[in-house]
């Protein structure tokens, strides 16, 4: 299980991220995506954004693609049912 990547910003923008910096987060972040497993998500859209503030564009983003990785691909991580022999 990898890390959720940090976006190279914070809400404010006061970190002061190239475009190239971003560019190289969101493949990252993509990356992420694939490995992560259904609840590793919803865990970082239950995270985003922090509360008492709308999203920023990063976290509007994340969320996005969050969502559209659990639409397109979803993974069951669940335990799956058997049923016993009858004999």
């Amino acid at each position: 299980m990898m890390p959720v990547p940090t976006p190279p910003d914070d809400y404010l923008g006061t970190r002061g991220a190239s475009k190239e910096d971003w560019e190289q987060f969101q493949q990252v972040y993509q990356g992420w995506l694939e490995s992560a497993t259904d609840e590793e998500i919803v865990t970082e859209m239950i995270a985003l954004p922090e509360e008492g503030r709308p999203f920023s564009p990063s976290e509007a983003w994340r969320f996005f693609q969050c969502e559209l990785r659990r639409r397109l691909n979803p993974r069951k991580t669940a335990a799956k049912k058997t049923t016993a022999a009858k004999g």
